[in-house]
């Protein structure tokens, strides 16, 4: 199937695919997507070439199936293999994009540095027509959840304080949610708030089970279902929580876990305003920390976490203040440990009311607002 017959089979979700391979069935090395909604789209594709490439070759995606690309990737973007391949905007290698002169301009290493510096995590600069993005070959995964009492999260939490990601392949991501109503978990604490462990480990499965053994053994988990699985169903990981409702989303970028942070995190979600409330923790590091701050407009290259917060309910909430008002409270309750904000989810406002740049943009401010940013995006 070429590209062209893909755009007449799918033209609502705009799956139109450039793959590098030649037609010589190697596994390819970039994908090209114009205006490109969602990373499921590839994910989940089923026809049977493409199929085997995009087993294996994967993009620096989010946590969540139905995320854009574009905001994505222009903001930051963390991942699940965030620690082993960097950030969705590190994976970008060249963008076309209309500016506010109307003009359309190719921003990458070598022509428009400037824009190109600043679409990899500095957010909107112009309309996006097209992403060239760079693909990782990706074999076996260990992956799954740990959930506990929420009573073990101090325990455990303290454990991931101290611990070490012995290797970038290692992503380990708390989260204080309410408990489903599965067969693994009591009766009693359906509904009710819960603490997890999202684990993936990228390669080789059995040296994946050594390097969790000891992440594993910590706690009494009410279950561990940690084990073989794909990009596919990690990215779908997280559906339950990403379901169309009314929500209010806060979130920092911080430092290591601390004792304060902990006894926060624990007391607010214990005492979600609604059952759809999620706090979770999204492990920086690895790779992401080891691109130089000025490389690109992603600032923050030193913090250890990404903190975010989501209070949600339903259309037909009387009172939805009530909701938003938990979760600004956590993000006031929290700034103390926070270093800054991605572009993913910079707020337009202060609890105050007030316009708040944050270190986010300030840090990059000088060559974003400089001469050659704004030469080019006026063309």
């Amino acid at each position: 199937m070429d590209h062209d017959s893909l755009r007449a089979e799918f033209p609502l979700l705009d799956t139109c695919l450039y793959l590098n391979s030649n037609s010589t069935g190697a596994v390819p090395r970039r994908v090209e997507t114009v205006l490109k909604r969602y990373w499921q789209t590839l994910t989940g594709w089923r026809d049977e070439v493409w199929s085997n490439w995009l087993e294996v070759a994967v993009r620096g995606g989010g946590h969540v199936a139905d995320v854009g690309v574009a905001g994505l990737t222009l903001g930051g973007g963390n991942g699940w293999f965030a620690r082993v391949f960097g950030l969705a905007c590190d994976n970008l290698l060249a963008a076309d994009v209309l500016t506010a002169a109307g003009e359309i301009v190719r921003a990458g290493p070598d022509e428009n540095q400037d824009l190109y510096w600043g679409l990899r995590g500095g957010g909107n600069l112009g309309v996006v027509l097209e992403f060239t993005l760079r693909l990782h070959p990706v074999g076996d995964l260990l992956g799954g959840l740990l959930m506990y009492r929420l009573e073990d999260a101090p325990e455990v939490l303290g454990f991931l304080a101290e611990y070490d990601a012995p290797d970038d392949e290692v992503n380990v991501a708390p989260a204080i949610l309410a408990a489903p109503p599965a067969p693994f978990v009591p009766a009693e604490l359906h509904g009710q708030p819960v603490f997890a462990l999202a684990v993936c480990y990228v390669g080789d499965i059995p040296a994946g089970v050594r390097e969790l053994a000891a992440l594993r053994a910590v706690g009494k988990p009410l279950a561990d279902l940690v084990g073989p699985t794909s990009f596919e169903v990690l990215q779908h990981f997280f559906d339950a929580q990403s379901a169309p409702t009314p929500y209010r989303m806060r979130s920092h970028l911080g430092g290591p876990i601390t004792a304060e942070l902990i006894e926060t995190l624990v007391d607010f979600g214990g005492r979600p305003s609604s059952p759809e409330n999620l706090i979770l923790l999204l492990p920086m590091g690895g790779t992401t920390g080891a691109v130089a701050p000025e490389e690109t407009a992603f600032w923050h290259r030193g913090a250890a976490y990404c903190l975010e917060i989501a209070a949600a309910w339903s259309a037909d909430e009387e009172n939805p203040g009530r909701h938003a008002e938990w979760a600004d409270q956590l993000w006031a309750a929290t700034r103390p440990w926070s270093v800054g904000a991605e572009a993913n989810h910079l707020a337009t406002k202060d609890l105050t009311g007030s316009a708040a740049p944050t270190a986010a943009t300030t840090n990059g401010w000088p060559r974003s607002s400089g001469r050659g940013t704004r030469r080019t995006c006026s063309g």
